[in-house]
């Protein structure tokens, strides 16, 4: 599968101490709206960082992934739909941006084995990561896709707001359709494809720039996020939820990781069996995440949206629908509106089928303005699901976290 990639060393972070090259300082984006006109009917907001130069042919992760997305938008129409917002002009991230997330000395590492790249057509970081010769650049600019969609989304009631006004408004959604992922990605490592966090970094912004102290991270990828469970596991002021594949890379996400010292309860894992699929998520949601959520009361709900579950991706062993990831984004939105005034942020993570990541995008996206699914799946190509290992697996979580 990766031929004529260069095996390089275990990655190492060089010993320079401060951050490098990139943009000092923390500023917000100044992204501009590109489709549709401005104004408070704004259900959506979302941005593209495609990274076309970050790509190895026959690697799964590929630039292939944001084309299949965009394709299936526009089928759908809902890439120009009258309220929705694409922003265009996005800056990269900030270094005191990632440096809030990622060891200074491991993007120095990064940006040094990426001008490495550039005679060569790849270098492997890991069994899985690759870089090429744009893959910092690329990297900082998904991490600044992300911030951007965060101040579009906060600001777009700031200058009209009645600062009398005692009901708060209810903000747009975001979708960061970014690559490279992020959710394997820990302080000073890249993995399982990952370069930066992108989830991690958009918490630890939204904290600092707009004073929202307690954070939901959701991740529904097939595969568990251990990067993001790793950088907030001692954080009381960041909830992690993984809905995950049992047994599925990393290998990490058990039921009794919950969190240490004084984020002991704000980590909480649900890894369902193989097979699971539309019913074991919707009782996980109804079950455990919903009333989860509601426990924490978050300020801003982050939403690691990998579709990797899908049942026909080749990296995953659910069965999860169009239709699956339509009514999770319902549950996820409806949530959001109860208790952060609509604040939530999708963040890409997986998805390796390309029409099936395309179709459960655009039924995330469908999901958020009040459409119908868009679903492709035959009933009859899925497995009866595992209902007694589901009900196992849920009420052992239920049962740790008092739920």
């Amino acid at each position: 599968m990766y031929a004529k990639m260069v095996r390089m060393t275990p990655f190492i972070a060089c010993p320079t101490i401060a951050c490098v090259g990139g943009t000092h300082g923390h500023v917000k984006a100044n992204a501009m709206p590109h489709t549709g006109d401005s104004g408070t009917d704004c259900a959506l907001v979302y941005v593209k960082s495609s990274s076309p130069v970050h790509d190895w042919p026959g690697h799964p992760e590929t630039y292939e992934r944001l084309g299949s997305i965009e394709r299936a938008l526009e089928a759908s129409g809902l890439a120009t739909h009258g309220q929705v917002r694409e922003l265009t002009g996005v800056e990269p991230a900030t270094l005191e941006d990632v440096c809030a997330i990622h060891d200074p000395r491991y993007l120095a590492a990064l940006e040094e084995k990426t001008k490495s790249a550039i005679d060569v057509s790849g270098l492997m970081v890991d069994e899985s990561t690759y870089i090429t010769r744009s893959s910092y650049v690329d990297a900082m600019q998904g991490a600044g896709a992300v911030k951007a969609a965060v101040d579009a989304m906060m600001e777009s009631h700031g200058k009209d707001e009645d600062p009398q006004k005692t009901i708060e408004p209810s903000f747009p959604a975001g979708f960061a359709l970014s690559r490279p992922p992020g959710h394997h990605c820990t302080h000073n490592r890249p993995m399982g494809f990952c370069i930066l966090n992108n989830a991690a970094i958009a918490a630890k912004y939204i904290q600092s720039a707009y004073n929202l102290k307690k954070i939901a991270i959701l991740d529904f990828d097939v595969h568990h996020g251990n990067g993001t469970q790793d950088l907030f596991y001692s954080d009381p002021s960041v909830l992690f939820m993984s809905i995950h594949q049992e047994g599925s890379f990393p290998g990490t996400g058990k039921v009794q990781e919950v969190g240490l010292g004084d984020g002991v309860g704000t980590t909480l894992n649900i890894p369902l069996p193989g097979d699971s699929g539309h019913i074991a998520a919707l009782q996980a949601f109804e079950d455990i995440i919903i009333p989860k959520l509601k426990a924490f009361e978050p300020e801003f709900i982050i939403v690691s949206a990998g579709y990797d579950a899908h049942v026909l991706d080749p990296l995953g062993g659910l069965q999860y629908s169009g239709t699956t990831y339509f009514h999770l984004t319902q549950n996820i939105m409806d949530a959001a509106k109860d208790l952060c005034a609509g604040r939530c942020l999708f963040v890409l993570e997986g998805g390796y089928h390309l029409e099936a990541l395309g179709e459960s995008v655009t039924s995330s996206f469908s999901a958020i303005l009040g459409n119908d699914p868009i679903d492709s799946v035959h009933r009859d190509w899925l497995r009866d699901e595992p209902r007694d290992g589901i009900s196992k697996i849920l009420s052992e979580v239920k049962s740790i976290h008092e739920l």
